[in-house]
């Protein structure tokens, strides 16, 4: 009896501790949850070979500790990197590899990348960001309008994550050829009048 009576204060004691623990965790800003992937393009409409800013955004929840994460994005089958990526990260540190594809001499296809142990800001009373990001374009050829599961990139597109919240909805930009505005019956009789008033006009001298 004098066990079980032991063990039943050890077991009181020990919750006690978890307790004390969890309030020590929420005061000192220790690790209490990881943060959060949203992503976004913008603009979200681009002319063929025009590009988009793919912009990755970390969220540490508050009263968080610095947090390293890693995470890996595969670009939709119509889009990929921009000729000039303009890749910017302004969380810290990490080590970026990009995924290449079948590319010409000279040229680089990026078809998404990795980016491993990058570290999100401490947060205090309101959660920390950073962002993720650089520029993507149409596979040449490539067009289509929303929705197009080959122009969305969504938290499928996501994978490899380590200590991170996938929160990703789905992101689709618009890759379209800009009409000719057509013209209305009543320009084109305006156009003609003005021609004839024109070729009225003008008498030549002989």
């Amino acid at each position: 009896m004098s066990v079980l009576h032991w063990r039943s204060h050890r077991v009181a004691f020990l919750c006690a501790s978890v307790v004390v623990l969890a309030a020590t965790v929420m005061a000192t800003g220790e690790a209490v949850g990881a943060p959060t992937l949203t992503k976004a393009f913008s603009p979200t409409t681009i002319a063929p070979g025009g590009t988009t800013t793919l912009t990755f955004t970390l969220s540490n929840p508050p009263n968080n500790a610095a947090q390293a994460v890693s995470f890996s994005d595969l670009f939709p089958s119509k889009l990929h990197g921009a000729s000039t990526l303009n890749f910017t990260n302004t969380c810290t540190g990490g080590l970026l590899i990009y995924v290449l594809g079948p590319a010409p001499p000279g040229q680089t296809n990026v078809l998404g990348f990795t980016i491993s142990g990058v570290t999100v800001p401490a947060s205090g009373a309101a959660a920390a960001t950073c962002t993720i990001s650089l520029d993507v374009t149409n596979v040449p050829l490539q067009t289509g309008t929303c929705p197009d599961p080959n122009l969305t990139n969504g938290a499928g597109n996501i994978t490899n994550t380590v200590n991170l919240i996938n929160a990703v909805t789905s992101n689709c930009v618009v890759v379209s050829v800009q009409t000719v505005p057509a013209i209305g019956e009543q320009a084109v009789l305006l156009l003609i009048l003005l021609l004839g008033i024109a070729g009225a006009i003008y008498v030549p001298r002989r």
